[in-house]
């Protein structure tokens, strides 16, 4: 029934969808098939729609229930296009809820910097702890990803933890530091950002 007609057809496939149970939901999840081992056309259809559907007004339940599935079912999709298929979903609609299914990818070499960012989107002060706590135990392909999603989310409490990092030889994470530095705009990030800027003669770099 997905991709749904027209819009009645959508709402009637929506409502269908929304008396699953969490089981069921996980399962219908877990059904992505691995890049070039199938067809994930109409079940992609079907999940990002519901996820999308379940924000609206009324739907909180259908939500958090959405949101417990489509987490469960990360353990079972083994496949990278098909994981960060499903941490977009909880992207658009996790809250706290969503930030114990999305923390484990942060330290992921390939998914790091879609779960980051998909905290970036939450935002709430849990989503910017678990970035936050992640750089204790990131490596040089994730840092970067989590420093970028900080700035994306301005979480102010971890501007002296990024501070150093603007100053790093490696060019890719000292530009994300400065990034997130000036997004962030704690005061006491002044004069690092000035000295960037004059290191580069105030041109852009």
């Amino acid at each position: 029934r997905m991709p749904a007609a027209n819009q009645p057809a959508f709402n009637d496939a929506m409502q269908a969808m929304g008396s699953l149970d969490e089981g069921a939901l996980q399962r219908l999840a877990s059904m992505l098939k691995p890049a070039g081992q199938g067809d994930n056309t109409t079940v992609e259809y079907a999940l990002n729609g519901f996820a999308g559907y379940v924000m609206q007004a009324g739907k909180e339940a259908w939500r958090s229930r959405c949101v417990e599935a489509y987490g469960h079912a990360l353990a079972a999709v083994t496949d990278a296009a098909g994981r960060q298929f499903l941490i977009r979903q909880l992207e658009l609609m996790g809250k706290d809820d969503a930030i114990p299914f999305l923390t484990p990818f942060l330290n992921d070499d390939t998914l790091a910097h879609p779960a980051a960012q998909a905290l970036a989107t939450i935002g709430t002060p849990a989503a910017r702890q678990a970035l936050t706590g992640a750089l204790d135990h990131a490596t040089t392909a994730t840092r970067g990803a989590l420093v970028q999603a900080l700035g994306d989310c301005r979480a102010s409490e971890a501007a002296a933890r990024i501070a150093p990092m603007a100053r790093s030889n490696d060019t890719l994470l000292r530009k994300a530091s400065l990034y997130a530095l000036a997004n962030i705009g704690a005061p006491a990030s002044a004069t690092v950002l000035k000295d960037a800027a004059s290191r580069t003669g105030y041109h852009y770099s």
